[in-house]
């Protein structure tokens, strides 16, 4: 059980976020233009429902003698992911022209806003869902904070066609055609169960 300092730290940090997000949401919609206009009342609630997580990386052993992965490629599947982390962290993305797979660059004290999934179909493209690893750390461990701010639980996509991850050469966990047949709730349950279902 965590001691009130870090409760309130931690709490702090996802309500910052959260308003982050709902503010994302706002300015996503405007750039969409008319595409884009339901699209606020499509997220309003998913903050009750989103998560935020805090992920430990810990550098490879002695022994390891091949590329160790913190987090295995894959997209994000809801709306957008705010990312807080620290210097020591690893994170890549795919380059979708290039298929080359390049180092985040951050500012210190700069949050990372990442296009989930879910909005990348809901735009038809117009934002990208890029696909992303997290390597090892070299020497010292790595913490980020990290929201996943999700759509409310009823939200449905519209039809404007299906779109794919660059997957940088490897096998990548992404979206699912379902994600484009069912309400947001019933999908991402439909993934909780996946995920919970490989430990």
């Amino acid at each position: 059980m965590p001691d009130a300092p870090v409760k309130r730290s931690m709490l702090g940090f996802f309500d910052e976020t959260i308003r982050i997000s709902v503010a994302a949401v706002e300015a996503l919609a405007e750039a969409l233009g008319d595409a884009g206009k339901e699209l606020p009342a499509l997220c309003r609630g998913g903050e009750t429902i989103s998560q935020m997580r805090m992920f430990h990386y810990l550098p490879p052993t002695a022994d390891c003698d091949k590329k160790c992965m913190g987090s295995s490629p894959h997209t994000d599947w809801h709306f957008v992911t705010i990312i807080s982390r620290d210097a020591a962290s690893s994170l890549q993305y795919v380059d979708p022209r290039t298929g080359e797979w390049i180092d985040v660059k951050s500012g210190e004290d700069e949050l990372l806003l990442l296009v989930g999934d879910w909005l990348s179909a809901y735009s038809g493209g117009v934002f990208h869902a890029p696909a992303h690893r997290v390597l090892s750390p070299q020497q010292e461990s790595s913490l980020s904070f990290v929201l996943f701010f999700y759509p409310s639980m009823g939200a449905r996509l519209p039809a404007r066609g299906r779109v794919e991850a660059a997957s940088g050469g490897e096998e990548v966990n992404t979206v699912e055609a379902s994600m484009f047949d069912l309400a947001w709730g019933d999908y991402v349950v439909q993934k909780w169960a996946k995920v919970m279902s490989n430990r």
